[in-house]
C-alpha cells in the first residue's frame, strides 16, 4: 500500500508527463496520463489540471484521436459550476470535446418553452435537464407529512404532466438528445425507517413513484432518457452527500457511425467515477452546501421534515 508521500510523488510525476505531452501536442499521451491521474487522484486541483491540459490541445484531440465536438446545454435549477471541469475531463476520456453552455439558474421553463430562448439559439446536440425537488414537486414534502394520500397521488400526476409539457414542447422544435435527471430519495426523514417503509404515501415512496413516472415519460419521447441519480447515489451511500449533485455527469447519447447518428446502441458519454472519487467530491460539496431543516408536526399531527446534507435533492428553504 502506498504512503501519502508516495501518492503525492506519483501525482507530481503524472502531472509532469501530462504537461510534457501537452507541450509536444501529443494527444494520446495527454489522454493516457490524465486517465492514470484520474484513477489515482480525486482532488479537484487534478481535475482542473487535466481540463486545462485538454483545452490547450483541443485541435490535436480532434486531428489525432478523432474527438468529436458535442454542443451541450445544461438546463438547471441547481449549482453545476463546480462540476464543469470534471464534466469536460470525463467527456474527453470518452473521446468527446464539450462545447458547453449553462442556462440561467431556475429559468428552465422559459428555456424549454420559448422558441427564442438561449437554449433554442444555442442549437445543442445534447441537453441535460437538472432540476431539484422544489422545482419539480415542491409541495410533496408537506403533503406527505400531512398524510394526504389523494393529494400526493394528484401532485405526482400533475408534476409528470408539467414535465411532459416542457419536454414535448422542446422536442417539437429540436432534435437534440435529452437527458432528464431524476431525484435522490432523502436518506432520513422524520417519519423514521419504519414509518417511511409502511406508509404508502411517505416522502420516500412518493419520490420513488415520481421518479418512475418521469422515467416512463422519457421513454415515450424520442431520443430522451431518464438518468436515475438515486440509484447511483445509493451505491456510495446517500449519507455520503455525494452522488446526488455530482453525477448527472453520466450522460447518454446515440453511438455515432460515420457522419450519421444511428441506433447501434447506447454509448456512455462519461465513464463512471469510482466510489473513492465520489466520496471526496461529496465532502467538498457538503462543506459548501450543507443544509438541514426540521418541523415538528404537519397539519394533521404527523411529524414531518427532512434532514440531509448536500444539494440537488431537495431545496428545504420553503418546507
Amino acid at each position: 500500500m502506498q504512503s501519502d508521500a508516495e501518492r503525492r510523488e506519483l501525482r507530481r510525476e503524472l502531472r509532469r508527463e501530462i504537461k510534457d505531452a501537452a507541450a509536444r501536442q501529443d494527444a494520446a499521451g495527454v489522454v493516457a496520463g490524465a486517465r492514470r491521474l484520474m484513477a489515482e487522484s480525486s482532488k479537484p486541483a487534478d481535475v482542473a489540471f487535466c481540463a486545462t491540459a485538454f483545452a490547450g490541445i483541443a485541435d490535436a484531440l480532434r486531428e489525432q484521436l478523432g474527438a468529436r465536438r458535442l454542443k451541450t446545454y445544461v438546463v438547471r435549477s441547481v449549482t453545476v459550476e463546480p462540476m464543469l471541469a470534471s464534466l469536460a475531463v470525463e467527456a474527453v476520456l470518452a473521446n468527446y470535446l464539450l462545447d458547453i453552455e449553462v442556462g440561467g439558474y431556475g429559468s428552465y421553463a422559459d428555456e424549454l418553452l420559448n422558441a427564442d430562448s438561449s437554449l433554442a439559439k444555442f442549437k445543442p446536440e445534447l441537453v441535460l435537464i437538472l432540476l431539484d425537488m422544489e422545482e419539480i414537486a415542491g409541495r410533496l414534502p408537506e403533503m406527505c407529512g400531512d398524510g394526504a394520500a389523494a393529494e400526493v397521488e394528484r401532485e405526482i400526476e400533475e408534476c409528470v404532466g408539467r414535465m411532459a409539457q416542457l419536454l414535448r414542447s422542446y422536442r417539437a422544435g429540436s432534435t437534440a438528445r435529452i437527458l432528464l435527471q431524476g431525484l435522490v430519495v432523502p436518506d432520513c426523514t422524520s417519519l423514521g425507517d419504519v414509518g417511511e417503509a409502511n406508509l404508502p404515501h411517505s416522502l420516500t415512496n412518493a419520490m420513488q413513484g415520481l421518479n418512475r413516472g418521469l422515467a416512463a415519460l422519457c421513454g415515450s419521447i424520442a431520443d430522451c432518457v431518464f438518468f436515475d441519480v438515486d440509484r447511483l447515489a445509493a451505491r456510495a451511500g446517500r449519507r455520503d452527500g455525494a452522488m446526488r449533485g455530482c453525477f448527472l455527469l453520466r450522460g447518454w447519447l446515440w453511438r455515432r457511425s460515420g457522419s450519421e447518428l444511428t441506433r447501434a446502441g447506447w454509448c456512455a458519454l462519461f465513464r463512471r467515477c469510482s466510489a473513492r472519487r465520489a466520496r471526496c467530491f461529496a465532502r467538498t460539496w457538503t462543506r459548501r452546501c450543507g443544509a438541514e431543516c426540521w418541523e415538528k408536526t404537519g397539519q394533521r399531527g404527523l411529524p414531518r421534515g427532512v434532514r440531509f446534507r448536500g444539494i440537488a435533492t431537495l431545496n428545504i428553504k420553503n418546507i
